[in-house]
């Protein structure tokens, strides 16, 4: 699903086509809408959700750990590799509703990765924060609609500058209010979910 590594596919007998972006892919449109309905005007939590698996191999693990210590806009839920119970063991419902209840996610790629986080933070309504380094971002969301979300982008990957971009995600997640919410999560419902992939 990243085309920035499709490569790795390449051989003589098989048959390569373009590559196919992520999606939301954890909720059927139809449950998701249920859901979403089912809270409607539930408060949201004035912080960035950054609901992880910590893989120790990769750059990211010391940026969340330094994001868990110090920045007290966002919200650092963390599962070792070998136990993803805290996140899965809850049933999708739940799994959505914890979506529900930030204004804003921050998206930290294992390397450089457009992941289904992008899309399940737009289902939610939430803000985004995307660090540069996504190469399939822009092809898969152009820059204009991304403004029209409202979506933060980052160019360091580093606290100092994360910690500002999730506070402008906040501040733009008041600005745009509900109709900024419901804009985010039609344009997840119409053009990201499985079915659009498939």
């Amino acid at each position: 699903s990243h085309a920035y590594i499709a490569h790795y596919l390449f051989n003589p007998v098989s048959v390569v086509a373009g590559s196919s972006a992520a999606c939301c892919a954890q909720w059927t449109a139809d449950e998701a809408r249920e859901i979403i309905a089912s809270c409607a005007g539930m408060p949201r939590t004035h912080k960035a959700l950054v609901n992880y698996v910590d893989y120790e191999f990769s750059w990211r693990s010391t940026l969340l750990r330094e994001l868990a210590a110090s920045c007290s806009n966002a919200h650092v839920l963390l599962m070792p590799a070998a136990d993803r119970s805290r996140y899965f063991r809850k049933t999708r419902r739940e799994r959505l509703l914890e979506w529900l209840r930030y204004k804003a996610t921050v998206i930290l790629p294992v390397d450089k990765d457009l992941s289904t986080r992008v899309f399940d933070a737009l289902l939610a309504g939430q803000i985004p924060v995307v660090p540069s380094i996504i190469r399939d971002f822009d092809r898969v969301i152009p820059p204009q609609v991304q403004q029209e979300l409202g979506i933060v982008r980052v160019n360091e990957l580093s606290l100092s500058a994360i910690q500002p971009a999730i506070d402008e995600a906040l501040r733009r997640f008041d600005q745009m209010g509900i109709e900024g919410v419901e804009r985010r999560q039609q344009f997840a419902l119409g053009k990201h979910m499985l079915p659009n992939r498939i």
